[in-house]
């Protein structure tokens, strides 16, 4: 197969399985712009970032741990994902002890309140209620769910009486402030999240909100994990490899699920995030307005034949791929687009598809609703 591509864009393709054990194969082009502070469409980045093919954890040598960036290389994603990989800035430099970080994109808006590190604590032996001591002062704080409610609860232990309770926060592993037990020994100096929900903040040790952030949401926190199916017995016995029966395409949304995007991104919203860089306390800038259109050329397969006849005249036809994924990378300056186009295919074996040319258009308001009508 040919990929022919009227920009410097990465390319890449892959193929997937419906539930149904239908094939198609996806197609996604990853575009890198620079971010702005003066509210006008971003241009293209000199260099442009490639697709990723594998997962780049925040520590090289946890590769189980916590990622940074999750890979490109996934066939469908049902919603637009947005996500921002970095830290909160104070700004200025100035120390600290709370700032709220925005995020907006078109009408998704999002504020997560950062707050330097605290603790629960009893000062003294014959207090029965505890304190929370802090914040303290900060500059930087990194946004990685580490730092967002939840964790596990060592001292809690497991209740017989209990089946269901869990000394852990099924929403958030790696989290901190979560209290399995009430007392001394799970609550004395047990650290509080430094990011919050303001619309839900801790108000006690037996608050448990839903953890909050804007990095990749861990595949094996709920309700992510959830949507990955059943792997028992009958999964081995009739479907291994293969994806599960029950499992769902939702999995691959890799945002915190109040950054997903229902009916996916236009491609020419309005952007500003806050307090996300140390250089630009707000960036203001417009998504670039274009889109890729793919353009495939299919060889027809006869249906009294195993395969596509090689020497058969080829039909072309258009496929409008979805922006599913929106990286901020504030750091950087930078952030990146990521279109996905789905084509269905009979056989990967076959050389069904001959080639994809990929052009872009400008996409104006008129475009833009006609798109998501056609999507």
């Amino acid at each position: 197969m040919r990929i022919k591509n009227a920009r410097l864009y990465p390319t890449a393709f892959l193929y997937g399985k419906t539930s149904t054990r239908e094939w198609f194969m996806s197609f996604l082009v990853k575009a890198t712009f620079r971010m702005d502070t003066r509210g006008a469409p971003a241009s293209a980045a000199a260099k442009q970032l490639p697709i990723l093919t594998a997962d780049v954890p925040y520590d090289p040598k946890k590769p189980e741990g916590l990622l940074r960036l999750e890979s490109d290389l996934v066939p469908f994603k049902p919603r637009a994902d947005i996500v921002l990989v970095g830290s909160a800035y104070a700004p200025r430099g100035q120390l600290t002890k709370a700032l709220d970080v925005e995020i907006q994109v078109g009408q998704t808006q999002r504020v997560i309140r950062v707050m330097g590190d605290r603790m629960w604590s009893f000062p003294e032996r014959e207090q029965h209620a505890p304190i929370c001591v802090g914040p303290s002062e900060f500059s930087e704080m990194p946004l990685t769910y580490e730092r967002a409610f939840g964790g596990i609860d060592r001292h809690a232990g497991m209740d017989p009486q209990l089946p269901r309770f869990r000394p852990w926060c099924v929403h958030n592993y790696a989290g901190t402030g979560f209290i399995g037990a009430l007392r001394v020994e799970s609550i004395h100096r047990t650290r509080l999240p430094n990011l919050e929900d303001p619309q839900n903040p801790i108000q006690n040790v037996a608050s448990h909100p839903p953890p909050i952030g804007c990095g990749f949401f861990p595949r094996g926190n709920e309700p992510r994990s959830t949507y990955a199916g059943t792997y028992d017995e009958r999964w081995q016995a009739e479907r291994a490899p293969e994806l599960p029966e029950d499992f769902q395409f939702d999995y691959f949304n890799g945002a915190h699920p109040y950054l997903q995007v229902e009916g996916h991104l236009a491609g020419n919203e309005p952007v500003r995030l806050t307090n996300v860089s140390k250089t630009h306390p707000v960036f203001a800038f417009q998504l670039p307005g274009i889109r890729p259109v793919f353009s495939v050329s299919r060889r027809p397969w006869p249906s009294d034949t195993p395969a596509p006849d090689m020497a058969a005249p080829l039909t072309v036809g258009q496929v409008i791929p979805r922006l599913d994924t929106l990286l901020f990378l504030p750091d950087d300056s930078l952030f990146c687009l990521v279109w996905r186009g789905l084509i269905p295919i009979r056989d990967p074996a076959a050389l069904e598809v001959a080639e994809v040319r990929v052009e872009y258009e400008a996409l104006g308001a008129r475009v833009s609703a006609e798109w998501i009508g056609r999507a």
